[in-house]
């Protein structure tokens, strides 16, 4: 009786058993087979019954009965939305195309009959909602309790309410200039940091120097400590040297007729400007410590401006419901062991750096700069909830690329009421396999779903995987350029809101500072100041908006922000639009040629009188006329005084290009 008792329960067999019944000799019948240990000891038990009294096994029965009725009672409360669960799994697969009448009625029969326990209502007061949202999220954790991937939208999508207060967060005046915003940013107190680490460094490498081997023009000789109202010219010069390109940094202090500009020469000289650029730091330099050291940081150099934009991009704007985080590239070409390359960008070679910014404006909210430190992670998941810390809890939805995109960061994401939308790769690690088995014609669409997690796969004219927590899998029609298309609205919404990075380089490539420099650091420094004027335009912008003003262009921002920050009169009568032409008998039809015969050995040479004038207004004494007078062997047989080539070429080149705007130019 106790065999053929187990043999009745008994429902499969091990491939181990199955092989040993085959292998073992007498091996034919099914007694043969090894029984388990849970019909040892069911034989074990009946055999103890037996031996036991008739009125105390009643009294054991009816133990057994009660102790079987609580243990039902403690059972998990998660038992009721397994079994609402596995009834929807049940029903039949709704089709993407479907009614929302159809979706709707499914999810009302499934809220009433999910049950909501104690436990699930702590748990929604845990994640920080209010008491209208406690039931969807009780749902929300009931759906990602699934473990499965299923084809079906029963409770689908359960989206946070946005908690945010997105605008400007510091009072501005009613009509604001941009010099108001900008100086929120660049305060006195960072400008002031500066000149006091500027005039540091150059005391410290000075007296390292030998004066005896340096040149009388070297820097070290002619270094005077820099003032507050130079850090603001020094920067208005590297301003306007993005908004006017010139082949050289000496080209801007040029006569030349054909790049001639008064605007760098009047606000500062050139060799002033060249020595604040050589010795311009922003960081004390005896607080850096060795690259082998634990504690060593690799951007030690503009780490106090970083951290000081990072707090001041957060502190001045709170962000919109829709962010988007995607990397930025500096161009780089020099040597830096964090100089990287990406092939898909259109800067290839540079400095890193991972932003998260407002997918509408483009603003900058928070950023980090790749390092290449060991001790930082710098895992796309690891980077992107760093970068999304401030903004945790409030509903915000965060766009992606594959690079960050995939289901690992969603268990991430979950707790903290931030939606995720973004294109995804599709080996991804928890990727549904059997969705992306066999082919596709174009314009297909299919989807899988694991509680909050949503993946679709449509063909266009490649295959697009999109990861969404928000969308339904749904086309939708849309106008293309030379045709109307059919789209998911996950890819509609994502092309719509990852744009936000792209817009910000966009703007820092039309007016870039081109100082060019041998020092690795100053190209990220020039970089986030050119940042920092587009960041004041938005805010500039996003102001006048509110009070119903019309917007203004980046162009007129950064030209306002040279002015007020040049200091000095600027005025368009003050500047000089053309050379200054020092003789007047070049304006006419006077030419050079070479000097005459003297009877002496060697060939006639004459003083040229426009350098000889040059050195005089320029205050230089008789010694040092006569140590650096320059003998020429041309010169002009009108005026009788020497006159060398280059000052010729100067000077009646401008006179001609003058004569032939004027209409009085004549050849005879």
């Amino acid at each position: 009786m106790a065999s053929s008792r187990g043999r009745s329960t008994r429902q499969l067999f091990t491939t181990s058993e199955v092989l040993d019944s085959i292998y073992t000799e007498g091996s034919g019948d099914e007694d043969d087979f090894p029984q388990s240990q849970e019909e040892e000891e069911y034989e074990d038990e009946s055999d103890i019954m037996q031996d036991v009294p008739e009125n105390q096994r009643l009294d054991l029965d009816l133990q057994r009965e009660a102790a079987v009725s609580e243990s039902s009672s403690h059972a998990t409360p998660s038992t009721s939305s397994r079994s609402a669960s596995c009834l929807s799994r049940s029903s039949p697969t709704p089709s993407p195309d479907s009614s929302s009448s159809d979706n709707e009625s499914n999810m009302d029969i499934c809220d009433a009959d999910t049950e909501i326990d104690d436990t699930d209502l702590a748990d929604g007061r845990h994640l920080g909602l209010d008491e209208n949202m406690i039931q969807n999220v009780d749902l929300d954790v009931d759906l990602n309790a699934e473990t499965e991937w299923v084809q079906n939208l029963n409770n689908f999508p359960r989206v946070p309410a946005f908690t945010g207060e997105p605008g400007i967060q510091v009072a501005l005046p009613d009509d604001p200039t941009p010099s108001d915003i900008y100086n929120l940013i660049v305060t006195d107190e960072l400008l002031r940091s500066w000149k006091t680490e500027t005039n540091r460094y150059p005391r410290t490498v000075i007296s390292s120097k030998d004066h005896n081997l340096l040149s009388n023009r070297s820097h070290f000789k002619t270094w005077k400590p820099v003032v507050l109202s130079e850090m603001r010219q020094f920067i208005a010069i590297c301003m306007h040297m993005g908004i006017n390109p010139k082949p050289t940094l000496h080209d801007y202090w040029t006569r030349h007729p054909a790049l001639h500009s008064s605007f760098c020469r009047k606000v500062m000289p050139r060799e002033r400007f060249l020595s604040i650029l050589a010795f311009f730091h922003i960081a004390d330099n005896s607080t850096f410590i060795p690259f082998d050291q634990p504690d060593h940081d690799p951007v030690h150099k503009i780490r106090p401006f970083i951290t000081h934009l990072n707090d001041k991009f957060k502190e001045l704007y709170s962000l919109g419901q829709n962010v988007c985080i995607d990397e930025a590239m500096i161009p780089f070409k020099g040597r830096s062991r964090f100089r990287v390359y990406m092939k898909d960008k259109p800067t290839k070679w540079g400095f890193k750096l991972y932003e998260l910014c407002e997918s509408g404006s483009g603003y900058v909210y928070s950023f980090e700069m790749y390092c290449a430190d060991k001790r930082i992670s710098n895992e796309p998941i690891d980077v992107t909830m760093r970068l999304m810390e401030p903004i945790l809890n409030k509903g915000h939805r965060l766009f992606l690329d594959n690079y960050y995109c995939c289901p690992a960061l969603w268990t991430r994401l979950q707790p903290h009421q931030t939606m995720m939308v973004g294109t995804c790769r599709k080996n991804r690690l928890g990727m549904p396999a059997d969705l992306f088995q066999g082919r596709q014609r174009q314009g297909d669409l299919d989807y899988r779903r694991k509680g909050q997690l949503i993946v679709t796969r449509w063909f266009d004219k490649r295959e697009v995987v999109t990861l969404s927590t928000l969308h339904k899998p749904e086309l939708r029609i849309t106008p293309g350029r030379f045709e109307v298309k059919e789209k998911p609205l996950a890819v509609i919404d994502y092309i719509r809101n990852m744009s936000g990075v792209d817009h910000s380089d966009q703007l820092i490539s039309l007016f870039p500072m081109r100082c060019k420099s041998q020092k690795w650091w100053k190209k990220p420094l020039f970089h986030l100041l050119t940042l920092v004027s587009i960041q004041t335009t938005i805010l500039l912008n996003k102001h006048r908006r509110q009070h119903g003003r019309r917007v203004t262009t980046l162009s007129s921002v950064v030209k306002e922000l040279i002015v007020i920050l040049a200091g000095t009169d600027l005025t368009i009568d003050a500047v000089e639009d053309t050379v200054n032409l020092p003789l007047a008998r070049l304006r006419e039809r006077h030419f050079i040629k070479l000097c005459p015969p003297t009877g002496e050995p060697g060939k006639a040479r004459r003083q040229c009188k426009v350098c000889t004038d040059k050195a005089k207004k320029a205050g230089a004494t008789h010694e040092e006329r006569k140590n650096k007078r320059k003998l020429v062997p041309t010169w002009c047989p009108e005026c009788k005084v020497g006159l060398c080539l280059d000052c010729f070429e100067l000077t009646i080149r401008s006179d001609i290009h003058k004569s032939l705007v004027f209409g009085t130019f004549s050849v005879s």
